[in-house]
């Protein structure tokens, strides 16, 4: 590998505090052990946990990396953190904590439930159990990733294993079909997000870079999730057909608690702060005024997912900040590399580092080719479902779905294991398609 340039000393200590940052991203969960030695609340204890958080550790080295450059006089920094665009960084939490709120998810979820009980109905399948929950779960595992790209993937990721624990998740079903069916929504929330280039944080780290639009985004990539999702989706029913005919037959769906105009307010807001993407300083103004509506009209703000959003923009701005001085080494491994080459290694690479900062990454490097573009993309989304930490949403999924895999817990080799054949076949897909 031959670099165009020698690297200057601002770079190297970017791409230094980068390294450490992938790093301590493998260590998170020693981190936090580590804290929990400490006494509950103390400052080592709460210390240890925030460094243990997987989304504050970018935030952490980028904040190493601007300490050092400005102790050893690099009069550059200044004008390279005054020169990157911080709109994702804003739009990102914004959206994410009102798209998390309980009256999205409470309409997202009565959506996803009548659509598939309505359509089970209409093929005759309404007094038929076993067909009838195929045709539930098809819709619940198809059209709950794809709302990825719409109300943001952490959002649909909620909605989708909240489902999909109190619908499927019972004590009854075995581990084989637990860890097969996290897998499968690991996979199809990563590739789901790809149907529009704002809600996804790969996709949105680099669509105004590279001039992607969701127009663009359905021609290359969303078309080919949407077959890939429902083929994955009959490969898991035809799988699991036995443990489907164990499901009780009756069928129900909760009447939302939140009131028709609270929903409406939602998403208004939503898609206020969709139109203003680039615009932060109006999103920021758009998410106050949301948490006094909150405060004087709905009279509780201790529901709303402020923690995540801010960990998100946290670990967004980290890679921004970070991945800007990239671009020295980056490009010239690029183009060592084929299509397929650069295919491959993006699908096996995001399984240990997040596909955000992946395609963020490629994003610093100048004129690359269209298709080395699409490629990288492509295998950024693919690889999203092999571990926890391959895709943003993962945790949040692993969070709501951890109780239900028995006494010795969640196994992550287990979810690797399962999630290996899908992914392959997903890749299959997106290559020849």
């Amino acid at each position: 590998m031959v670099f165009s340039s020698a690297p200057k000393s601002i770079e190297v200590l970017g791409s230094a505090c980068l390294v450490l940052g992938f790093i301590h991203s493998f260590l998170v969960s020693g981190v936090r052990a580590l804290g929990d030695r400490f006494k509950k609340r103390s400052f080592a204890y709460r210390t240890l946990h925030l460094l243990g958080e997987i989304e504050f550790v970018f935030a952490f080295w980028a904040f190493i990396f601007v300490i050092l450059a400005l102790f050893i006089r690099d009069a550059r920094v200044g004008s390279y953190i005054g020169s990157l665009s911080f709109d994702e960084v804003v739009f990102l939490p914004v959206i994410l904590i009102l798209a998390c709120t309980e009256p999205v998810l409470e309409l997202a979820s009565s959506l996803l439930l009548g659509v598939g009980d309505w359509i089970a109905r209409n093929l005759g399948f309404s007094k038929k159990p076993l067909q009838r929950h195929s045709v539930r779960f098809f819709v619940l595992m198809v059209a709950g990733p794809v709302l990825g790209s719409l109300i943001t993937e952490p959002a649909a990721m909620a909605v989708t294993a909240r489902l999909l624990r109190r619908e499927y998740f019972s004590s009854d079903r075995s581990l084989k079909f637990k860890y097969a069916a996290i897998a499968l929504l690991f996979i199809n929330i990563s590739i789901g997000g790809t149907l529009t280039h704002f809600a996804a944080p790969p996709v949105l780290m680099v669509a105004k870079a590279w001039g992607w639009t969701s127009a663009f985004m359905f021609l290359h990539f969303g078309w080919k999730a949407l077959v890939s999702s429902a083929v994955l989706v009959c490969i898991f029913l035809l799988r699991f057909k036995k443990e489907f005919k164990q499901l009780p037959s009756s069928f129900s769906i909760r009447d939302p608690r939140s009131s028709l105009g609270s929903m409406m307010v939602h998403l208004a807001l939503m898609g206020l702060v969709i139109k203003c993407i680039h615009h932060p300083w109006i999103n920021l103004e758009i998410l106050l005024l949301y948490i006094a509506y909150r405060f004087f009209f709905e009279g509780d703000v201790r529901r709303l997912q402020i923690k995540d959003g801010l960990l998100v923009g946290l670990f967004l701005g980290g890679i921004v900040i970070l991945g800007g001085q990239q671009a020295w080494w980056l490009k010239a491994v690029l183009a060592s590399l084929n299509d397929l080459g650069i295919f491959v290694g993006a699908t096996l690479l995001t399984g240990v580092v997040d596909n955000a900062a992946l395609t963020f990454l490629g994003s610093q490097v100048p004129d690359l080719a269209e298709s080395t573009k699409i490629v990288l993309m492509s295998g950024a989304v693919i690889g999203g479902g092999l571990t926890l930490v391959a895709n943003a949403p993962n945790p949040a999924g692993y969070q709501i779905l951890k109780d239900s895999f028995g006494a010795k817990g969640f196994q992550p080799l287990r979810l690797l294991v399962h999630a290996i054949l899908p992914t392959t076949i997903v890749a299959l897909l997106f290559w020849f398609l």
